[in-house]
């Protein structure tokens, strides 16, 4: 498992890529509220990995002021026929993306030297709630909502308030998971003829396969007002950190 963060109200941290894989493979994002604490960005990690670094090739949105300066990117995941039979004015997106070639550090070896504050992402081997072994996606969605909230959501924020608390040497004062939904991996072109539901967690989505960060800073602020109803005012004057 590898957890990512996102620090705001005055903490500088890197946004990450990509999310952490729990099993079953899954999406969840979740707030962290705690009392303020020093940061500093730690840069001298020049131990040798097992295979050293290693290139690969990324593909990067591509701002286009042509087409960005106009309307915001978009890319629509539900049944849209209307962008098969007329796609010059039905599109799926108006994104456009650039290949890179990037150098990837193999950490193996070294994976407790990096921390959610250092670094703004960690590895951290957690096996999930051990009735929940040996369930497949068909097993998860027999268990619909209610027990996967109070069965594995709550299992993740345990395990997440714990990291927290052996990491920073003090317990969150909250931990709630806010999102979460099932991945499977299925053909692109069979995907775009389903019509999904983006309020049902149970309803699966593909994974993404760009770089990306999920939230801005004026986009977490917003989560809180969103989830934490009567109390987001106050918890925003705290620091507060989402994890993916």
């Amino acid at each position: 498992m590898r957890l990512n963060w996102s620090g705001f109200q005055g903490i500088s941290a890197p946004l990450w890529a990509e999310g952490i894989r729990v099993w079953p493979a899954s999406h969840i994002s979740l707030f962290l509220f705690t009392p303020p604490l020093a940061t500093a960005m730690r840069t001298d990690y020049d131990i040798k990995a097992i295979s050293g670094p290693q290139s690969a090739i990324f593909s990067y949105f591509r701002f286009n002021p042509a087409v960005h300066d106009l309307e915001k990117p978009y890319e629509i995941l539900i049944n849209l026929p209307a962008a098969d039979t007329n796609p010059d004015s039905y599109r799926r997106h108006n994104q456009e993306f650039e290949n890179h070639t990037v150098i990837v550090q193999d950490v193996r070896g070294r994976e407790n030297d990096y921390t959610l504050d250092h670094n703004g992402m960690c590895w951290r081997i957690w096996p999930g709630p051990t009735e929940w072994q040996g369930i497949d996606a068909r097993g998860v969605k027999d268990l619909g909502h209610d027990g996967i909230q109070e069965g594995y959501i709550k299992a993740v924020e345990d395990f997440i308030r714990q990291e927290l608390e052996r990491q920073d040497g003090m317990k969150p004062d909250i931990v709630k998971v806010f999102d979460w939904r099932l991945r499977v991996s299925m053909d692109i072109k069979e995907f775009e003829t389903r019509t999904i539901n983006l309020d049902d967690g149970l309803d699966a989505m593909i994974p993404v396969t760009h770089p990306h960060v999920d939230q801005s800073a004026d986009g977490a602020v917003t989560r809180v007002r969103v989830h934490m109803g009567d109390e987001a005012d106050k918890l925003l004057e705290r620091r507060f950190r989402i994890i993916k």
